[in-house]
Parts: C-alpha cells; sequence; structure tokens
C-alpha cells in the first residue's frame, strides 16, 4: 500500500468512532456533520477491508478487526500528538496539570500520604484523581488516554505483558521485598 494515497484523518475519524461508537457524536467530536463522518465510515471501511463499526441498538459495535486496530491507532494518534507539539519544559511549581492514576486501595494508602505532601508544598497547582480499576479496565484505560499512570504490584501476567507492549514500563523490586516481587509502572 501506497502511504501517500491513504488519507490519515482517517485514523483520527476512526479513534473518534471508536470512544463514541455513534457517527453522529463522533462527528460531533471532531466538528464534522454527520453526512461527512459517515463518508469517512465508508472511506475507512475500504480503506480497511472490514465493517469496523456495524449497527447495533442505538449505536455501532465494533468488530474484531476494530478491536484489534484501536489501540494501535490510539498509540499512533498519541506519538503524532507529542510529535507534532511545541516541547514545553514541565515546572510543576507552577503546571496545572490534571494526572489520572491507577491505584489499588492498599497501594494508594501507602503511596499517597508522601506524595500528595510533596505535590503540596513544591506543585500545588497539580491535581491527582485517582481510580480503582481491575487489571483488564486498566489496560483499556491506558490505550484510551483515561489514565496517564498506573501503579501495580503482582499484575497478572497475561495483562502486564499487554500494557507493556503497549505503554512505557517500569518495573522494580518492592522496597525489603523479595527479588519475585515487583512495582509496574505503566504510562
Amino acid at each position: 500500500m501506497n502511504l501517500r494515497r491513504v488519507d490519515l484523518n482517517l485514523l483520527v475519524a476512526f479513534d473518534a468512532l471508536m470512544q463514541t461508537r455513534h457517527v453522529g457524536r463522533a462527528g460531533a467530536l471532531l466538528g464534522l456533520g454527520q453526512p461527512a463522518m459517515s463518508a469517512a465510515l465508508g472511506r475507512l471501511r475500504a480503506l480497511f477491508g472490514d465493517d469496523l463499526l456495524v449497527r447495533q441498538g442505538g449505536g455501532m459495535a465494533p468488530t474484531d478487526r476494530a478491536l484489534q486496530i484501536a489501540p494501535e491507532v490510539r498509540l499512533l494518534l498519541d506519538r503524532i500528538g507529542v510529535l507534532v507539539s511545541e516541547p514545553e519544559g514541565f515546572d510543576a511549581a507552577t503546571s496545572a496539570r490534571h494526572f489520572r492514576l491507577r491505584l489499588s486501595d492498599l497501594l494508594a494508602s501507602l503511596l499517597l500520604p508522601n506524595l500528595l505532601r510533596r505535590i503540596e508544598r513544591s506543585a500545588p497547582g497539580i491535581a491527582i484523581e485517582i481510580r480503582h480499576l481491575a487489571p483488564e479496565e486498566t489496560a483499556d484505560a491506558l490505550e484510551r488516554g483515561e489514565l496517564d499512570l498506573a501503579i501495580s504490584a503482582d499484575l497478572p501476567e497475561a495483562f502486564a505483558r499487554r500494557l507493556a507492549r503497549l505503554h512505557g514500563l517500569v518495573e522494580m523490586p518492592a522496597p525489603g521485598e523479595a527479588r519475585d516481587f515487583t512495582w509496574s509502572l505503566y504510562w
């Protein structure tokens, strides 16, 4: 396939369709009317040789192929966004960013008190939102960009592999623990 003939904006349309599972809402998300979004879906179907999304009830259901390519498309769009954005220096003291973290109750009770004290002292404008999600929901939320960081202890190996393949990963032994117990950070 000649990449020069592919309209890469279709990937943005695909991502919006996968987020909303609705042609009209996906169009509204991108500032397009329903006819333009329907046309984009038709072009996506031709490009991938698959229906991608099919009518189901009041919305649309993704095909297996759509579910297979959605995380890769999301990852590509995230990386393109980083590539084309102007580099900004991060200044914690003046930042007003909102970070969404996935932690279990146990990890939150162990890590948050000290973290929040430090943030209050050196980065008072930063907001932290904690989400409690199952491992499979964590992977999906990271893929959809709904989480900035996931911190886990001893994730099931299948989910750890999936997250590591799609996202950055740091693994380290837990302080004072045996080498077979690790903290895993995903972003």
